[in-house]
């Protein structure tokens, strides 16, 4: 290709924050082009751009550059089939995201944007696991673009992100107790205790994520608890085992069968009046709680890895975790790293049977 130094028509030059030059060939009725940062090599490529366009062999954009902005493809992507698919929290994570976005960037062309526009964008934020949402985000939305060809590749794979830490925390009975105890603090404001206490007997019991817990009606199987993850679509049934006859009590003392889950008192988790208690309500009750009961740096997610992890100390297989959790098989075995904490429980166990081996062996010997 025959470089040229002369300015071309309709070649926009964009600072960037390393001190280097972005160039976009950007032609009313046309689509977009990035030209790269090498400036002979970016005119050489526009001119022969506008000798296309100049000649009708280009074919010019039947859709509006005002329909190709990253904000308006943030629109699309909330209108698609596969972010309504989401579980809800993540769709109210990916909303609160592209918000932001939309903020940031509220006119600039998808076009534009470069790989290292983008890691520049996601070192702003700060939360390592906010940081890989966003960047999971951004892939969804540049897809829209790569598969309309205003765009050649996706500038959002690739990045390189630091993974958060894995959480290493564990309740213990008596933090689990005083944060229980610490509940009353909610009769105070709007009667929640009692829906908070069972919110975490549940969680603790079923290992299962808070807003799935918070969503369990009264239909189940007889002493099982049915529940369809929100974030994964799967129907697991858990075994009911010292809490049933808790469920059974609460359930006794209803003021009303409840028609439906909607239905007054219709979800085991509810306020005094039948009303539900809900993610919004939970979370802001669980800070006020975790203050009162000082439990430090324990998160409610922790409940979750503790379950699977006392349920590893009693020797449960990989097979019967997952059949709590919900994972399959092989993926409890590649989290089970992430879940499974080492504890001296464990520890204790592996070297009890260690002894025991070898001291079989220096029998045998012996004989």
């Amino acid at each position: 290709m025959r470089a040229t130094k002369q300015p071309e028509r309709y070649v926009q030059a964009r600072p960037r924050k390393d001190g280097s030059t972005l160039y976009i060939w950007n032609r009313k009725g046309f689509r977009s082009r990035s030209l790269g940062e090498d400036a002979s090599l970016a005119m050489a490529v526009a001119h022969r751009l506008n000798e296309d366009a100049d000649r009708g062999i280009r074919p010019r954009n039947e859709v509006r550059s005002g329909h190709e902005t990253l904000a308006s493809y943030c629109d699309r992507y909330e209108q698609s089939d596969k972010f309504k698919s989401l579980a809800p929290a993540s769709r109210r994570n990916y909303r609160l995201c592209m918000r932001r976005l939309c903020a940031t960037y509220p006119h600039d062309h998808i076009a534009e944007f470069k790989r290292i526009d983008l890691k520049y964008f996601l070192e702003t934020v700060k939360a390592p696991t906010m940081r890989l949402i966003y960047r999971a985000l951004l892939q969804n939305i540049f897809s829209l673009a790569e598969n309309d060809e205003v765009i050649e590749s996706n500038p959002a794979y690739g990045i390189a992100l630091p993974s958060p830490r894995p959480r290493r925390q564990l309740w213990d009975d008596a933090t689990f107790e005083r944060f229980m105890t610490a509940c009353d603090i909610l009769d105070k404001t709007k009667s929640g205790a009692e829906a908070m206490r069972r919110a975490m007997l549940l969680m603790a019991h079923t290992a299962q994520r808070p807003g799935d817990i918070l969503a369990l009606g009264w239909n189940h199987p007889a002493n099982f608890i049915r529940i369809e993850q929100q974030k994964t679509g799967r129907l697991v049934e858990i075994y009911c085992g010292e809490l049933g006859p808790l469920i059974d009590k609460w359930r006794a003392e209803l003021p009303v069968h409840p028609t439906s889950v909607d239905a007054p008192y219709g979800r085991i988790v509810h306020y005094p009046d039948g009303q539900p208690f809900n993610m919004q309500q939970f979370a802001y009750y669980w800070r006020k709680v975790a203050r009162m009961a000082k439990i430090g740096d324990l998160q409610k997610r922790d409940l979750r890895r503790t379950a699977v992890t006392r349920a590893f100390e009693a020797g449960c297989s990989e097979g019967e975790i997952a059949a709590v959790t919900g994972h399959d098989i092989e993926q409890t075995r590649r989290i089970l790293e992430t879940y499974f904490v080492r504890t001296r429980t464990v520890s204790q166990r592996a070297i009890t049977k260690l002894d025991a081996y070898r001291a079989e062996r220096r029998l045998a010997i012996q004989e």
